[in-house]
């Protein structure tokens, strides 16, 4: 996840991984990522101390505080925030706690004006948990401090590893993500709110279905087709790399209005790769003036993406 976030900006952005790995290793993950010419890498080993390991998202806030006045948009990836706790725990003095430190690293992200120049930065921060379960006391605190600065949330699912797809985010997990960001460009505010939507009434179906397996009543054969297609319709939202952002706003209208008829398992990779080079391309060749206006989406007025 952290490759494809690096992956898709633009040439000119500094990236900053900040983790507890060999900085070799951190490299060899990014190798090969077309346009990642500012990559930095901050990092200690598990067998470091616990100040050396405790320093790491400190020294790298410190570096992105800096790269701002050099770039127009940093992105600060904090990895291995759970050691980072527990490096801090093992301190019991540190003078900032780690939910303190994580807290503020992702208040840093957003837009200011440094030297006369704008600057954004993007801050994504890792947590090796799942919030939805019960928590240790030092998981939760870390949560809870971390939580209400998110912009987005993105939840990471077993089973999708499992199954071969990564990075393995569950869609259905924007269910807790809360309202959209207010910097989102209003074509993509719509998508989000009907993508939602669907989710909504795939799940309320799900819900009647198991109901009247449970009760032995009749099932209707048109929520079990509507639920098959829309499995595959959520399939069609996975990537095996990153895309512009014109094109993912092409697939997730693609998924909200196609209807899929299953035939069996799941489509295989190698056809939900070719379905979306389809569809996109359909849009790019006989939709010239669609695809220019959704090239241009960052800029579209809420009416026109209307």
């Amino acid at each position: 996840a952290a490759r494809l976030l690096a992956a898709s900006q633009a040439a000119d952005t500094a990236v900053i991984y900040a983790g507890l790995q060999a900085e070799q290793a951190v490299r060899a993950q990014f190798e090969g990522v077309e346009g990642l010419s500012n990559l930095t890498v901050v990092s200690a080993s598990l067998r470091d101390t616990a100040i050396a390991r405790y320093l790491v998202p400190l020294c790298a806030l410190q570096v992105a505080a800096q790269l701002r006045a050099q770039h127009r948009h940093v992105v600060l990836i904090l990895d291995d925030l759970v050691a980072f706790a527990e490096a801090a725990a093992e301190l019991q003095t540190a003078p900032v706690s780690a939910a303190q430190v994580i807290a503020a690293a992702l208040d840093a992200g957003g837009n200011a004006e440094i030297h006369g120049r704008e600057s954004a930065m993007t801050v994504a921060a890792i947590f090796d948990f799942d919030h939805r379960e019960e928590l240790p006391p030092m998981h939760r605190d870390l949560w809870r401090s971390a939580e209400p600065s998110t912009d987005v949330q993105v939840t990471f699912d077993l089973r999708l590893a499992a199954d071969g797809i990564m990075p393995a985010i569950d869609v259905s997990g924007f269910f807790v993500a809360g309202p959209p960001a207010a910097y989102q460009a209003p074509l993509l505010q719509r998508l989000r709110r009907e993508l939602l939507a669907k989710l909504q009434g795939d799940r309320d179906r799900k819900y009647r279905i198991d109901m009247c397996e449970q009760l032995g009543l009749h099932t209707e054969i048109q929520d079990k087709e509507d639920l098959d297609s829309a499995a595959t319709a959520r399939a069609m939202l996975t990537h095996v790399g990153a895309r512009p952002l014109a094109e993912l706003a092409v697939l997730v209208a693609a998924s909200l209005v196609y209807h899929f008829p299953r035939q069996g398992r799941l489509p295989s990779r190698r056809a939900v790769s070719n379905f979306q080079d389809e569809v996109v391309a359909t849009v790019r060749e006989a939709h010239p003036q669609l695809w220019a206006s959704v090239c241009a989406l960052e800029d579209l007025p809420a009416s026109e993406a209307a």
